[in-house]
């Protein structure tokens, strides 16, 4: 779940994906850019953060790959433990 600092907007649900055929061609990570770009907050002064379920899975090597800084594990009452990441636009 994607979602800025100035406002409670979301991005994004779930994580993008891809078809298996279409798996390994990069698109999952033009769909991360293309979110995070067409945001209407997208400034320098905006930060995104998502929340993804404690996995070394697809969907978080995309965000470290796009330049999501990994900030920590907490708690969550539905989903466990999750991760927070922080993308700060630049």
């Amino acid at each position: 779940e994607f979602f800025s600092t100035r406002s409670p907007l979301l991005l994004s649900p779930k994580a993008p994906s891809t078809f298996p055929p279409f798996e390994g061609l990069g698109m999952t990570t033009a769909m991360v850019i293309e979110l995070i770009t067409r945001s209407p907050h997208t400034d320098p002064n905006v930060e995104f953060f998502a929340h993804t379920l404690a996995e070394y899975d697809t969907p978080n090597a995309v965000r470290r790959k796009v330049g999501f800084e990994f900030l920590g594990k907490r708690r969550h009452a539905e989903q466990r433990e999750i991760w927070k990441w922080r993308f700060t636009s630049v």
